[in-house]
């Protein structure tokens, strides 16, 4: 289901036929997206056809972990770890503290506040924690009016690899 998605997102060439596409019924979930063009950015949660949320914008960011935020969707966590909060609220408190920059963003991903384990941005694994979790790629995504997007990837825990720009229609950098 995520690959018929994923598909069929990729050949949408604006925030707007992303939404269309969604109040369809042609994305399915549970998923969820955060998507982008030069004039907008969404995040879409979606669990089916008919139940989906989104939040879209004109101008700012937009952040997400592993649990559903938005107001009608939310109730179908099943379990909203703790973790996932604390990325969250650690992520949204660095986007508000100034201007924001590519450079940042990159070192927003490697940030061990309330870690490095798994209440982290940037998490490792903790052998004596049952279920512990750690960041094995991350990736930032820049879009500027009159440019073309950029995104640079790090295979690997952020704090640890080297991220690198990926070109347009080439292959990701290996670890």
């Amino acid at each position: 289901m995520i690959r018929i998605s994923f598909s069929r997102l990729s050949k949408a060439s604006s925030v707007d036929e992303v939404m269309a596409m969604v109040r369809k019924g042609e994305i399915q979930g549970p998923i969820y997206y955060l998507v982008g063009d030069i004039h907008k950015i969404a995040l879409l949660e979606v669990i089916d056809r008919h139940r989906y949320d989104s939040l879209v914008k004109e101008d700012g960011v937009l952040c997400h972990t592993n649990h559903l935020i938005l107001k009608e969707v939310r109730d179908f966590n099943r379990k909203m770890g703790a973790s996932s909060q604390a990325r969250l609220n650690r992520i949204e408190k660095l986007i508000g503290e100034g201007p924001l920059t590519k450079d940042k963003f990159i070192a927003y991903t490697q940030d061990h506040f309330n870690g490095p384990g798994n209440n982290s941005i940037c998490r490792h694994f903790e052998k004596e924690v049952r279920g512990s979790e750690r960041t094995v790629s991350s990736a930032v995504y820049t879009l500027r009016k009159g440019g073309a997007p950029e995104i640079w990837v790090s295979l690997g825990q952020p704090c640890q690899s080297i991220f690198q720009k990926v070109r347009q229609n080439s292959h990701l950098p290996s670890p």
